[in-house]
């Protein structure tokens, strides 16, 4: 008896541990990750390797699929300038030889893929190029054509094999700009700063790797500019997502603030997709992804997430529709976590979809969880039906514990019983 005790008493203290929840901690970088290949940031310092003089052998991929782009010639190296675009660093190509490659990647990467870049060109009057391929028989290039000297007649190239798909004209050509390129046959896009500039065909080939601010040899049309950021995707992101990309580059770099009413898109914590929200007023702002801590007989299938809204009067109440990579089912409840405990909001448009909406008003907890009028903070995420009970008050540790506890004193209760059972048998 002593040793079913023991055991049932060690259980309950594992149980005990496993139940105390951790302070969510939001994902840096990037809104949407999925199918991430190639990500190289100047302002993570880290990520690049230089010698004193600033020279930089190798720009670390931060995706995590280790397709670091590096140059071994000392004299073919780019730049790394300090203090270039909102205080950050970026990477200065000179426009004779300096480049960077990466290897093969470990599979090519077919169309659909989107590439994403922050770069800016300097003037001069030769086609230059920002991304390409590192074979001649497998390239996806991004280029930027200077025409028309002395007027700056410059615009953005898209080249795919055959034939090109040539964007507009820039007004202002020496300009930190966002290009986003979907490359995919026929209908391949081009975005300039998150407009749609033009569509058309590209071709079809595959990239197998990179080259970044040259030319696959590495010998013309290299860069004569500055790249701050690269994104690579071995898919296409859906309009939401690049958005969120896009916005993402812009308030990071270019001290963009977006619209009101408009959407932001994140990969969630659980990698089930991407999720996007969209307020009915005021600005949505650094949406990440949030794993979630544990909490009994309730799951978090798209983890939870941190964001703020601002741009709102004082006490003013705003709509917030999520929708999420898949449905969830009837019953789902918007979970908060703070401080060592749960709090829940119920949600609207509640029929298992999707698509759930959150009502929250600035100033009144738990929706708004700082004290700034006007903003409203919320890390929170939707969670499955449970079967603990809730309301709208904060569910404590203790409480959440409690129907595990009355499990266990129940177990322990009949094999007490059960023992003096055999016992009064034996007499």
């Amino acid at each position: 008896m002593k040793k079913i005790l023991s055991i049932l008493f060690a259980a309950m203290l594992v149980l005990s541990f496993s139940l105390v929840a951790t302070t969510p901690v939001a994902a840096n970088g990037p809104p949407v990750t999925a199918g991430l290949v190639l990500h190289l940031d100047a302002s993570d310092p880290g990520s690049v390797t230089k010698d004193g003089s600033g020279r930089v052998s190798q720009w670390a991929d931060l995706s995590g699929a280790a397709n670091h782009a590096a140059q071994a010639t000392s004299a073919n190296q780019p730049l790394w300038v300090e203090n270039m675009l909102a205080g950050k660093p970026v990477i200065r190509f000179d426009g004779t030889n300096d480049h960077l490659q990466t290897a093969a990647f470990g599979s090519e990467l077919a169309q659909p893929n989107t590439i994403i870049v922050l770069w800016k060109l300097s003037g001069d009057d030769s086609s230059r190029t920002v991304i390409d391929g590192i074979a001649s028989n497998k390239r996806n290039s991004v280029i930027k054509a200077l025409n028309s000297p002395p007027s700056w007649n410059r615009e953005i190239i898209l080249h795919a094999g055959s034939p090109n798909l040539p964007g507009s004209p820039l007004a202002a050509p020496s300009d930190f700009i966002i290009t986003g390129a979907l490359f995919h046959g026929t209908a391949s896009k081009l975005w300039i700063d998150g407009a749609l500039d033009a569509q058309g065909e590209t071709g079809t080939q595959a990239l197998t790797g990179v080259t970044v601010g040259g030319r696959y040899d590495g010998a013309v049309n290299n860069l004569n500019g500055d790249i701050a950021e690269i994104l690579i995707y071995d898919r296409a992101l859906s309009d939401g997502e690049r958005q969120g990309v896009e916005q993402y580059l812009g308030i990071k770099w270019l001290g963009w603030t977006l619209p009101p009413g408009a959407s932001l898109c994140s990969t969630t914590a659980t990698s089930s997709g991407t999720a996007c929200f969209t307020v009915s007023d005021g600005v949505i702002e650094n949406l990440t992804a949030v794993a979630p801590p544990s909490l009994p007989s309730v799951a978090f299938p798209h983890g939870m997430f941190s964001f703020r809204i601002t741009g709102l009067s004082t006490g003013q109440t705003v709509t917030l529709t999520i929708t999420l990579p898949t449905a969830v089912p009837v019953g789902t409840v918007w979970w908060k976590y703070r401080n060592g405990q749960w709090y829940s909001l119920p949600i609207g448009d509640d029929d298992g979809d999707n698509i759930i909406t959150i009502t929250l008003t600035d100033g009144v907890f738990p929706g708004d969880t700082d004290s700034i009028a006007g903003e409203i903070t919320d890390p929170g995420g939707p969670g499955n039906p449970m079967t603990v009970g809730w309301e709208s008050s904060p569910i404590s540790k203790a409480i959440v514990l409690a129907p595990w506890l009355a499990l266990l004193a129940a177990i322990m209760a009949g094999m007490s019983l059960l023992v003096l059972r055999r016992r009064r048998a034996q007499i």
